[in-house]
């Protein structure tokens, strides 16, 4: 008769459902600082804006702005085009050609692949130039594409069309169609025999054209659908980009053009590329300021900013219970009614936050340390008399500050005095420091961790996991330290060093941040979302439900216990729900029994409590089942485990009469 074995430790059981489905993330409508590549006015007044895979749609003239559906398979939008039915066509990788609903929804892939910009005239036609004789078209809005035929021996440049005539450029001049491309007609009245490159139908009759006679651009226009020409005096301008129905239109030098005359506007930043939306205001993308302004119809005098969610911002910081974003000496932060407006940061690049006196740590260039009590908008220099040299790190403890430049300093009266530690024992550059309450300072070089519980008089090594590497180093109130050891591994402990728990990002994605709450939990953020590593578990669980598939840059909590993710190009997104709270099966606790090794690579050993057939599978961090090979020897069972991919598992140990549990980490 075998002996039971006892059992190690009874916890509750946490479901990754249960994790992922009660957790979710919204976006917090900011800060808009990346550039939109792609900027459209859809016909039923939507605006659309977005670079990549990230697009945004606004139903209100850009007040507010809503995540437009693209699925991740099919790659970054190239380019859009949109018809009178509302519906919006799609240039995704590939030239492949994608047609929705004004919302997004709807998507299907269209039959046919455009490599070059598509457009459409205003009654729905679709037109893109496929090589120097051909211009493909579509009327059934894509489904179907016939060819038509350029002027014979004339090599295409551009092409345009409205209601009634088609017009194309080309190496020596314009030509003209009234029979939907059947026939072409040279235009000829005014125009000089020249390389013409650039073509924009307007209304009623106005058109426009480009060309290079060798040595400089000229600009034409017609107002009798290109039978008569005219040459404006000094009005030398190389694109036109868009014409209202007054046939005023703007040009990519930040040129207004209406009734021969051309006037300067001054729009910082701009990128020479103009909409209309359904107000009559113009729009344009930016680089100065906020990502898009706009200005009345007519002659743009002035530009006001509007701000489109988008950005990649890289760090992502609580101060003073506010949550600041940004990047070096740019940081946002959120107004009382949760606005990302821009913060009265100045000169500094962050380095870190005292949270037990909430003042700010920065560098200019790394020669020097600065304190600021006033969430940046004023900076002290408090390097003193620290020695020369670049700092790495700086740190706060009680009434302590560390930093550390050729080796561990420390002052006691916010830099007017700094004194060494005894820090011989440090060899090689310090790379992060971090201290709890209590004063323990930890300082991690590139291959070692060391610690100090006496303010830096003797510092000790500290063992870390096999094969583990201490990087970033955080420490919370209670003394509980979680390091980044590896691209896409965590190690936390509890007793200041003495044992450990390690686990992997699920995906084997790198690890952009992470976060250590003061009741042990860790939040880790990469290229594929947000993870959860709960005190009383030894496997990480994803929580990126809302985030779309964007990838997290930072990480940042505020003082209610949300959490706040800048995103890979879509601003800040907020945790909405507690996952300490979250859990099935809440009124049983299951038996934990342990796995040896572990982690393990290879084989693992497992003790049965009783006797028995046994079967074992393992549950990944995305709940899927996977079987193990296992061999029942003795009173323990033995597993193969070298088919499973690194990462954390659950293990499900089965017999006829009952069923335990086990935690197994996998290396390689």
């Amino acid at each position: 008769m075998r002996r039971i074995l006892p059992l190690v430790c009874l916890v509750s059981f946490l479901l990754v459902s249960s994790v992922s489905g009660q957790l979710h993330w919204v976006p917090t409508n900011g800060p808009g600082l990346d550039v939109p590549t792609i900027l459209e006015v859809n016909t039923n007044g939507d605006i659309l804006a977005g670079r990549g895979r990230v697009l945004f749609r606004s139903i209100d003239a850009g007040v507010s702005w809503q995540r437009f559906p693209i699925p991740k398979s099919l790659g970054s939008v190239q380019g859009i085009t949109t018809l009178p039915s509302a519906k919006i066509v799609l240039r995704m990788d590939g030239s492949v050609l994608v047609r929705t609903d004004a919302d997004g929804s709807g998507a299907q892939i269209l039959p046919f692949r455009i490599g070059t910009a598509i457009f459409a005239d205003r009654a729905g036609v679709l037109f893109s130039v496929q090589n120097s004789s051909n211009i493909l078209r579509s009327t059934n809005a894509g489904n179907s594409w016939d060819t038509v035929l350029g002027p014979q021996s004339e090599s295409l440049a551009g092409f345009t069309a409205d209601q009634l005539h088609y017009y194309v450029t080309t190496n020596s001049g314009i030509y003209t169609s009234t029979d939907k491309g059947a026939s072409w007609k040279r235009c000829l009245n005014g125009l000089i025999t020249a390389n013409y490159y650039f073509i924009l139908a307007g209304h009623a009759g106005h058109v426009w054209a480009t060309c290079y006679d060798g040595s400089s651009s000229f600009l034409y226009f017609s107002t009798d659908y290109g039978l008569h020409w005219t040459r404006p005096c000094g009005a030398d301008i190389h694109f036109a980009i868009l014409a209202n129905t007054n046939n005023e239109i703007l040009f990519s030098n930040n040129q207004y053009f209406h009734d021969s005359s051309s006037t300067a506007f001054n729009l910082p930043g701009s990128l020479g590329h103009f909409e209309l939306d359904s107000s009559g205001r113009w729009i344009a993308p930016t680089s100065y300021g906020t990502n898009l302004h706009y200005a009345a119809t007519g002659k743009p005098s002035s530009w006001n900013g509007l701000s489109v969610p988008m950005s990649s911002l890289p760090t992502l910081f609580r101060a003073n219970d506010r949550i600041f974003v940004g990047s070096g000496t740019s940081q946002y932060v959120q107004d009382s009614v949760g606005k990302w407006i821009p913060s009265q940061w100045k000169t500094a690049s962050f380095l870190g936050v005292d949270r037990f006196d909430h003042s700010l740590l920065g560098t200019t260039s790394g020669s020097d340390l600065l304190r600021s009590t006033d969430s940046g908008a004023a900076w002290k220099n408090i390097l003193g008399a620290l020695p020369n040299g670049t700092v790495r790190v700086a740190v706060t403890a009680p009434a302590r500050i560390y930093a550390a430049t050729k080796g561990v300093f420390y002052s006691d009266d916010t830099g007017k005095t700094w004194s060494e530690t005894n820090d011989n024992a440090i060899v090689g550059a310090v790379g992060s420091l971090c201290a709890d309450s209590s004063g323990t300072l930890y300082a991690c070089t590139a291959t070692n961790l060391f610690k100090t519980t006496d303010g830096g008089n003797q510092w000790q090594q500290v063992t870390m996991p096999p094969k583990m590497n201490p990087g970033r180093i955080i420490a919370n109130k209670s003394g509980t330290i979680a390091i980044y050891c590896s691209p896409n591994a965590l190690v936390r402990s509890r007793n200041q060093g003495v044992t450990w728990e390690l686990t992997v990002m699920p995906d084997q994605s790198a690890i952009t941040d992470f976060l250590l709450s003061d009741s042990n939990d860790v939040y880790a953020s990469s290229s594929t979302g947000v993870y959860y590593w709960p005190r009383a578990s030894k496997g990480m669980y994803n929580l990126s439900d809302g985030l779309d598939s964007l990838g997290v840059n930072a990480l940042a909590r505020d003082a209610a216990g949300a959490i706040y993710a800048s995103t890979t190009g879509a601003g800040v997104y907020k945790s909405v729900g507690v996952p300490l709270q979250l859990g099935v099966r809440t009124a049983i606790t299951q038996p934990l029994i342990p796995a040896f090794p572990n982690p393990a690579s290879e084989r693992i050993t497992i003790a049965l409590p009783s006797a028995g057939v046994w079967s074992v599978t393992a549950r990944d961090p995305l709940g899927r089942s996977i079987s193990l090979h296992s061999v029942v020897s003795g009173e323990s069972v033995q597993c193969d485990v070298d088919n499973l991919s690194p990462g954390a598992y659950e293990l499900t140990l089965h017999s006829e009469k009952s069923t335990f549990y086990s935690r197994l980490v996998i290396v390689r």
